[in-house]
């Protein structure tokens, strides 16, 4: 340790020993009624680091300077009990008010987190608070960590995850041997008045956030942004995560050794940390331990960046955990609702000529302004709601539907703070009806389709997409009552309405299509159902990510039209196209195969295919017996 890491090692335990009272000159002090006791805990605490995985070796055990305590004020060491509820705080920094100190990733770092903690991590949306950019202010940061949000929301046996990617200034750059968190707001020539100290950050973690499992990430000292040659604002050195370990209590991962600088990667748009930071996390799911994910990620790290920069970066582990190694994405034992915690007001910001020895300050940066309209003006609900809304479509593109309802009701949640005029409203349970006709839940879709389609003709000309699609889900839903004259009668309004607005023919454009194929098929009349039916297959093979569920269903309908109308050469073609294709999007033993398959047994026995007819009706009727539908489908 460098002799800067050294002075910062000693006032660091001067802060854990010494009361509060030693460090009182030169500002005003806090009344003592009003003063916290500090909590009594044992200085004899015991580090256990996870071992890498795939190595069974002990645990690194090191005792803290031991000091004998008597048995009625030594308190008990919670080990190994479950953990209640999640709480994580997630800032990234990529725009800073200072142009010139500029990052590249550090806010797409942040939102690759958060969306991998609320799909995969079983971290409830509204558990989650995310500060990008401008969110990102030092009253926001200092309120959200010690003031609003976090001491009122964790408990004792909760676990908390704090990851920041920012700039991090080494302790040489400062005369007091300080390091700090650069803020969105932060002067790179003030750092002591504008920059957020470490030192702050461990006092406010220990004091202020009452759970005893924290975990810190820091992701900080990038490089490869400020300049051509890959040279940072703080090139010096990063933070050292032996003493912020000593502080919080618990564990710290940091993104580089305090000797080296961390990277942005070449090829990816995310830094070379937190991209194997995640994927680590991934390796065995929801069972993965913390223990591993470091040590994977870690591998990664410095293969990618003494490869393409040729220097080293070490992620660093430090840890004062007890009991069992972590399993970050565990789901919660005893989740509770969230606090619904008022916005800050951004434009409330500590002065600039104060120190950070003189701060009264927590406060002051939160105050929370009055009510005024309109709510959801404010930067972070909009943020959050825009973030829920994208997690949602990638979950759904994904094909995990349920985890996009569970985020859309997250947003849900999130636009009810909107004005009641505001259109995002709509948009969102837009969106829910669309993935309930997607999962053919059409009872649950049909009464906010009905809500929300007067709001949506009177908001037409911009929201023309969200009616559009309000529109065919309603022709879908009518559809499927056997109501094909109110089917028609929406898809044709939704496909003029595309046309007046030049949108481009998608999976949208195929799936009006289909209802009008199918209302003309039910009708008898096979010629213009074909031509439409051709049209919407069309739309979809130009298609790079068409909806291969739709397309299944696309296919199947032009077999049974080419049946009906004896053309069993192209019957044939289609129906074989239909199976393997509903094999494999829908599962080998659905109800979709066995439609496919009665289709496809009804074309081999007019071809007078008997013997491969007999084959498939035998693996129809197993299917049945699975599925207890003992009945044929009618075409």
């Amino acid at each position: 340790m460098d002799m800067h890491g050294q002075i910062l090692a000693v006032v660091l335990t001067l802060l854990l020993v010494l009361p509060p009272t030693a460090f009182c000159r030169g500002r005003r002090q806090m009344p003592l009624a009003k003063m916290h006791p500090p909590a009594v805990k044992s200085q004899a605490s015991v580090a256990k680091v996870p071992a890498p995985a795939g190595k069974a070796q002990k645990p690194t055990v090191k005792v803290l300077t031991p000091k004998q305590e008597s048995p009625t004020t030594a308190m008990p060491q919670l080990v190994d009990t479950p953990v209640a509820d999640k709480w994580a705080l997630i800032i990234g920094i990529s725009k800073f008010k200072d142009p010139g100190i500029s990052l590249k990733y550090p806010a797409k770092d942040a939102r690759d987190l958060y969306n991998f903690l609320i799909s995969e991590g079983n971290f409830a949306p509204d558990h989650v608070k995310l500060l990008l950019n401008e969110e990102a202010s030092r009253g926001n940061i200092l309120s959200a960590l010690g003031d609003k949000w976090l001491p009122r929301v964790a408990n004792p046996n909760d676990l908390v995850l704090i990851y920041i990617s920012s700039h991090g200034s080494p302790s040489s750059l400062d005369v007091g041997g300080v390091n700090y968190l650069v803020a969105y707001d932060t002067d790179k020539e003030s750092l002591f008045s504008t920059g957020i100290p470490m030192q702050d950050l461990v006092r406010m973690i220990k004091g202020r956030v009452h759970s005893d499992r924290i975990v810190m990430v820091l992701d900080a000292c990038h490089s490869g942004a400020a300049s051509p040659d890959g040279k940072a604002v703080f090139h010096q050195g990063n933070v050292n995560v032996e003493e912020i370990a000593q502080g919080t209590g618990q564990l710290v991962i940091s993104s580089s050794a305090p000797d080296q600088v961390s990277w942005e990667s070449q090829d990816k748009p995310n830094s070379v940390f937190t991209r194997y930071l995640i994927d680590g996390l991934r390796q065995n799911g929801t069972s993965t331990k913390l223990g591993a994910a470091y040590q994977y990620m870690k591998d990664k790290v410095q293969e990618e960046v003494l490869r393409d920069r040729g220097v080293l970066q070490t992620p660093v582990l430090r840890s004062k955990w007890e009991g069992s190694e972590l399993v970050l994405a565990a789901p919660p034992t005893k989740p509770r609702p969230a606090l619904k915690v008022p916005v800050v007001d951004e434009a409330v910001k500590p002065a600039a000529n104060v120190s950070s020895g003189d701060r009264q300050p927590i406060v002051q940066a939160a105050v929370v302004a009055p009510t005024k309209e309109p709510v959801a003006s404010q930067p972070t609900e909009l943020t959050l709601w825009k973030t829920y809304m994208d997690t949602a479509k990638k979950l759904r593109e994904e094909g995990r539907v349920v985890e996009a309802e569970k985020i859309l009701g997250a947003a849900q949640r999130e636009a009810d703070n909107f004005p009641a005029n505001d259109l995002r409203r709509i948009s969102t349970v837009c969106e829910l009806a669309d993935l309930y006709v997607s999962q053919q839940r059409y009872s649950d879709a049909e009464p906010i389709c009905w809500k929300v389609l007067p709001e949506l003709e009177k908001a037409s000309a911009s929201h023309s997409v969200e009616l559009s699609a309000i529109l065919i889900n309603l022709g879908e839903i009518l559809a499927q009552k056997g109501k094909y004259g109110d089917a028609e009668s929406m898809c044709k309004q939704a496909l003029l309405l595309r046309e007046k607005t030049h949108a481009s023919e998608d999976e949208s454009t195929a799936k009006c299509l289909d209802i009008l194929a199918q209302g003309n098929f039910q009708a008898n009349r096979y010629a213009p159902a074909t031509e439409l039916a051709q049209k919407a297959l069309a739309i979809r093979e130009r298609s790079a990510s068409s909806d291969e569920r739709a397309l299944a269903k696309n296919i199947k309908l032009l077999a049974a039209l080419n049946v009906a109308q004896e053309r069993y050469s192209d019957a044939e073609s289609f129906g074989k196209r239909a199976l393997e294709l509903s094999e494999r999007v829908f599962g080998p033993n659905s109800l979709q195969v066995v439609e496919s398959l009665d289709l496809y047994i009804t074309v081999l026995s007019k071809l007078q295919r008997a013997p491969e007819a007999r084959r498939l009706e035998y693996r129809a009727k197993a299917i049945r017996a699975k599925l207890g539908k003992p009945s044929s489908s009618r075409y």
